[in-house]
């Protein structure tokens, strides 16, 4: 069983609903968090590396590539 907080349900969702779409920091930001965050805020760099982890156990591949310096996607 996969136990994600509610943060990392609705941005898993996000990423979902846009799969093999690249979405920016802006694109995640903006309908997960519920307030107003500053431009160059680190919270994906603190979410995506332990969803990343989490997903990764049970499937055995990164789901979730970071193209650097553009955004995430995720692959199904």
């Amino acid at each position: 069983m996969l136990e994600l907080t509610p943060t990392q349900y609705h941005l898993l969702l996000h990423l979902l609903n846009h799969h093999h779409q690249l979405l920016t920091t802006h694109h995640l930001l903006t309908p997960v968090w519920p307030f107003h965050y500053f431009p160059h805020t680190n919270l994906l760099h603190l979410y995506i590396p332990c969803l990343t982890k989490k997903l990764h156990y049970p499937f055995q591949k990164q789901l979730i590539p970071t193209l650097r310096g553009l955004g995430y996607v995720i692959k199904r």
